[in-house]
Protein backbone atom coordinates (compact mmCIF):
# COMPACT_ATOMS: atom_id res chain seq x y z
CA UNK A 1 0.00 0.00 0.00
CA UNK A 2 1.40 3.40 -0.91
CA UNK A 3 0.82 6.61 1.02
CA UNK A 4 -0.32 9.72 -0.78
CA UNK A 5 -0.12 13.30 0.40
CA UNK A 6 -3.63 14.75 0.45
CA UNK A 7 -4.64 18.24 -0.59
CA UNK A 8 -3.82 19.50 2.90
CA UNK A 9 -0.07 19.44 3.49
CA UNK A 10 -0.59 18.48 7.14
CA UNK A 11 -2.44 15.21 6.41
CA UNK A 12 -1.42 11.85 5.07
CA UNK A 13 -3.93 9.60 3.39
CA UNK A 14 -3.98 5.97 2.36
CA UNK A 15 -6.10 4.70 -0.50
CA UNK A 16 -9.08 2.54 0.41
CA UNK A 17 -10.92 0.10 -1.81
CA UNK A 18 -12.72 2.08 -4.52
CA UNK A 19 -10.09 4.84 -4.68
CA UNK A 20 -11.29 6.80 -1.60
CA UNK A 21 -8.78 8.21 0.88
CA UNK A 22 -8.84 8.26 4.65
CA UNK A 23 -6.81 10.29 7.11
CA UNK A 24 -4.18 8.16 8.92
CA UNK A 25 -2.94 10.93 11.20
CA UNK A 26 -2.55 14.68 11.34
CA UNK A 27 0.52 16.69 12.14
CA UNK A 28 -0.26 18.00 15.60
CA UNK A 29 -0.89 21.66 16.16
CA UNK A 30 1.96 22.79 18.46
CA UNK A 31 -0.46 25.05 20.34
CA UNK A 32 -3.00 22.26 20.97
CA UNK A 33 -3.89 20.94 24.42
CA UNK A 34 -5.28 17.41 24.65
CA UNK A 35 -5.23 14.29 26.82
CA UNK A 36 -3.35 11.23 25.59
CA UNK A 37 -3.66 8.23 27.92
CA UNK A 38 -2.33 9.30 31.33
CA UNK A 39 -0.79 12.47 29.86
CA UNK A 40 -1.97 15.98 29.18
CA UNK A 41 -0.17 17.26 26.11
CA UNK A 42 0.24 21.01 25.93
CA UNK A 43 1.99 23.66 23.85
CA UNK A 44 5.05 22.43 21.93
CA UNK A 45 3.96 18.90 22.84
CA UNK A 46 5.12 19.30 26.44
CA UNK A 47 3.75 16.46 28.54
CA UNK A 48 2.43 16.49 32.09
CA UNK A 49 0.42 13.92 33.96
CA UNK A 50 -3.31 14.36 33.38
CA UNK A 51 -3.80 13.48 37.07
CA UNK A 52 -0.72 14.51 39.09
CA UNK A 53 -1.70 12.08 41.86
CA UNK A 54 -1.58 9.10 39.48
CA UNK A 55 1.81 8.25 37.95
CA UNK A 56 2.05 6.97 34.40
CA UNK A 57 3.40 3.42 34.43
CA UNK A 58 4.94 1.52 31.51
CA UNK A 59 5.62 -2.21 31.79
CA UNK A 60 7.77 -3.99 29.24
CA UNK A 61 10.16 -6.89 28.88
CA UNK A 62 13.71 -6.25 27.70
CA UNK A 63 16.18 -9.10 27.13
CA UNK A 64 13.77 -11.38 28.97
CA UNK A 65 13.59 -9.17 32.05
CA UNK A 66 10.58 -7.29 33.39
CA UNK A 67 11.08 -3.53 33.31
CA UNK A 68 8.77 -1.01 34.92
CA UNK A 69 9.11 2.71 34.16
CA UNK A 70 7.01 5.18 36.12
CA UNK A 71 6.72 8.90 35.45
CA UNK A 72 6.01 10.85 38.63
CA UNK A 73 7.05 14.25 39.95
CA UNK A 74 8.89 15.12 36.69
CA UNK A 75 11.15 12.10 37.20
CA UNK A 76 11.43 8.79 35.44
CA UNK A 77 11.64 5.92 37.95
CA UNK A 78 12.86 2.65 36.44
CA UNK A 79 12.93 -0.77 38.07
CA UNK A 80 14.40 -3.84 36.37
CA UNK A 81 14.36 -7.36 37.75
CA UNK A 82 17.79 -8.48 36.53
CA UNK A 83 17.26 -12.12 37.31
CA UNK A 84 17.51 -14.50 40.20
CA UNK A 85 20.23 -16.22 42.17
CA UNK A 86 20.09 -19.92 41.23
CA UNK A 87 18.28 -22.05 43.77
CA UNK A 88 19.92 -24.99 45.51
CA UNK A 89 16.56 -26.77 45.18
CA UNK A 90 16.86 -26.74 41.38
CA UNK A 91 20.55 -27.70 41.10
CA UNK A 92 21.94 -24.15 41.16
CA UNK A 93 24.31 -24.73 44.08
CA UNK A 94 27.48 -24.83 41.92
CA UNK A 95 26.72 -21.34 40.52
CA UNK A 96 25.68 -19.61 43.73
CA UNK A 97 29.20 -18.67 44.90
CA UNK A 98 30.02 -17.12 41.52
CA UNK A 99 26.74 -15.23 41.49
CA UNK A 100 27.09 -13.93 45.04
CA UNK A 101 30.71 -12.89 44.35
CA UNK A 102 29.57 -10.96 41.24
CA UNK A 103 26.68 -9.36 43.14
CA UNK A 104 29.04 -8.28 45.91
CA UNK A 105 31.43 -6.47 43.55
CA UNK A 106 29.09 -5.22 40.83
CA UNK A 107 27.56 -2.21 42.67
CA UNK A 108 30.96 -0.47 42.76
CA UNK A 109 31.11 -0.67 38.95
CA UNK A 110 27.59 0.67 38.33
CA UNK A 111 26.86 4.31 37.53
CA UNK A 112 26.31 6.27 40.76
CA UNK A 113 22.57 6.80 40.21
CA UNK A 114 21.89 3.06 39.86
CA UNK A 115 20.90 1.13 42.98
CA UNK A 116 21.15 -2.66 42.92
CA UNK A 117 19.73 -4.94 45.55
CA UNK A 118 18.93 -8.53 46.41
CA UNK A 119 15.32 -9.20 47.41
CA UNK A 120 14.38 -11.82 50.05
CA UNK A 121 13.28 -14.26 47.32
CA UNK A 122 16.75 -13.89 45.69
CA UNK A 123 15.60 -11.76 42.78
CA UNK A 124 18.21 -9.18 41.78
CA UNK A 125 16.71 -5.73 41.26
CA UNK A 126 18.13 -2.52 39.83
CA UNK A 127 16.48 0.87 40.32
CA UNK A 128 17.25 4.21 38.73
CA UNK A 129 15.66 7.66 38.90
CA UNK A 130 16.23 10.29 36.21
CA UNK A 131 14.99 13.86 36.57
CA UNK A 132 13.60 15.00 33.24
CA UNK A 133 14.09 18.67 32.37
CA UNK A 134 10.93 20.48 31.26
CA UNK A 135 9.22 20.38 28.99
CA UNK A 136 8.76 16.66 29.46
CA UNK A 137 7.56 14.96 26.31
CA UNK A 138 7.20 11.39 25.14
CA UNK A 139 10.36 11.41 22.97
CA UNK A 140 12.39 12.57 26.01
CA UNK A 141 10.94 9.73 28.09
CA UNK A 142 11.63 7.12 25.42
CA UNK A 143 15.17 8.42 24.77
CA UNK A 144 16.02 8.45 28.47
CA UNK A 145 14.71 4.92 28.96
CA UNK A 146 16.50 3.67 25.82
CA UNK A 147 19.83 5.18 26.91
CA UNK A 148 19.43 3.47 30.29
CA UNK A 149 18.64 0.06 28.77
CA UNK A 150 21.56 0.27 26.35
CA UNK A 151 23.92 1.22 29.18
CA UNK A 152 22.59 -1.73 31.19
CA UNK A 153 23.47 -4.30 28.49
CA UNK A 154 27.09 -5.06 29.52
CA UNK A 155 26.04 -5.54 33.14
CA UNK A 156 23.35 -8.00 32.03
CA UNK A 157 26.02 -9.90 30.08
CA UNK A 158 28.20 -10.05 33.19
CA UNK A 159 25.32 -11.30 35.35
CA UNK A 160 24.41 -13.95 32.78
CA UNK A 161 28.04 -15.16 32.65
CA UNK A 162 28.09 -15.37 36.46
CA UNK A 163 24.96 -17.55 36.46
CA UNK A 164 22.09 -15.20 37.35
CA UNK A 165 19.02 -16.87 35.89
CA UNK A 166 16.12 -15.26 34.08
CA UNK A 167 12.76 -15.35 35.76
CA UNK A 168 9.99 -17.41 34.23
CA UNK A 169 7.84 -15.27 31.94
CA UNK A 170 4.99 -15.58 34.46
CA UNK A 171 6.87 -13.62 37.15
CA UNK A 172 6.30 -9.88 36.93
CA UNK A 173 8.34 -6.95 38.23
CA UNK A 174 6.34 -7.12 41.46
CA UNK A 175 7.41 -10.75 41.97
CA UNK A 176 3.94 -12.22 41.70
CA UNK A 177 3.91 -15.81 40.54
CA UNK A 178 2.12 -19.04 41.25
CA UNK A 179 5.40 -20.56 42.46
CA UNK A 180 8.81 -19.15 43.28
CA UNK A 181 11.44 -21.70 44.36
CA UNK A 182 13.73 -20.73 47.23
Amino acid sequence: MSLHLSSEASQFAAPLAGGQSTNLFRVLDPAANFDFGPFRVGPLLGTTLADPDTPAVFDMVWRGRPVQARLADESLHVRVILGRVPSTATGGAPLRNSVFDTLQHLPAQLPPAWQMGLLPDHRVVLEWVQNLPPPINVPAIVCSLTEFLLALAPYLDLLEEAGVTLLPASIGSDGTSSACPG
